[in-house]
């Protein structure tokens, strides 16, 4: 199986001309550059994140990601896309289920239950996952039994 970039053409495939101009150019301000290519970069690092999850998978070489994940990527960007409209424009029923499906098919890959198809030339990037919060408290100086006063 190929290793591909997910690029604009592969959102175009799954948005109307009208709605990808929209995601493309609403709600910019001044000086700010259209989300998609950075919406696409944020993507294909969240899937390989996924995908290195798993001990058992390699990553491909640069930001390529699998094409067996290809619509789970579109689905999670085009989603992405949707949310930054005012509305429901984009963000209809269907593109929530279908941003919740990949990330469920995702969730599968990162915990080793699917089986991906390995780059034929693998990278030596080592991608992880982010650290877990931790959180600290402070030493109760109050308990029950010495709530009341006693």
């Amino acid at each position: 199986m190929a290793w591909l970039l997910l690029t604009s053409d592969h959102i175009a495939t799954a948005l109307t001309g009208p709605e990808l101009a929209a995601a493309q150019s609403a709600a910019l301000a001044s000086g700010q550059s259209a989300p998609l290519d950075d919406i696409l970069a944020q993507v294909s690092r969240y899937v390989r994140a996924r995908i290195a999850a798993c001990s058992r998978n390699a990553l491909g070489e640069g930001d390529t990601i699998p094409d067996e994940l290809l619509s789970a990527a579109i689905d999670i960007a085009v989603y992405r896309l949707a949310k930054r409209l005012p509305g429901k424009v984009l963000a209809r029923q269907e593109r929530i289920d279908a941003a919740a499906a990949a990330e469920s098919l995702l969730q599968d890959v990162a915990a080793c239950k699917l089986s991906l198809a390995q780059p034929l030339t693998a990278t030596t990037e080592v991608v992880s996952a982010p650290a877990s919060p931790t959180f600290s408290g402070r030493t109760r100086r109050f308990t029950r039994s010495t709530q009341d006063g006693a």
